[in-house]
């Protein structure tokens, strides 16, 4: 068994045992699921099962759009929104004459 493989079996396992012990919110349980089915993408395309790897692209970018809309993204946002306010729109076309 590859690091990367029992790493993403080990994520799996303390996912689930923090949501049954309620000491993760549900939020970070699908970023650490997310992280696992990443982990486990990079072993099967390593071993070049690439029916694997699309299983494990397509869990990961699920477990990716709960964690973002069940609150695990709100930092993300925040600094997004800030980094954005720092940037001002500027015309780079010469004006049309009427």
């Amino acid at each position: 068994m590859s690091i990367l493989h029992a790493s993403s079996l080990g994520l799996v396992a303390r996912a689930l045992a923090g949501l049954f012990t309620k000491r993760i919110t549900f939020a970070t349980y699908n970023g650490l699921l997310s992280i696992a089915q990443a982990l486990a993408g990079i072993q099967a395309i390593r071993q070049d099962a690439w029916g694997l790897a699309i299983w494990h692209a397509a869990l990961c970018a699920l477990f990716t759009w709960f964690w973002w809309h069940h609150g695990g993204g709100d930092g993300t946002r925040r600094r997004l929104r800030r980094l954005a306010r720092r940037f001002q729109p500027v015309r780079r076309t010469a004006p049309q004459a009427a």
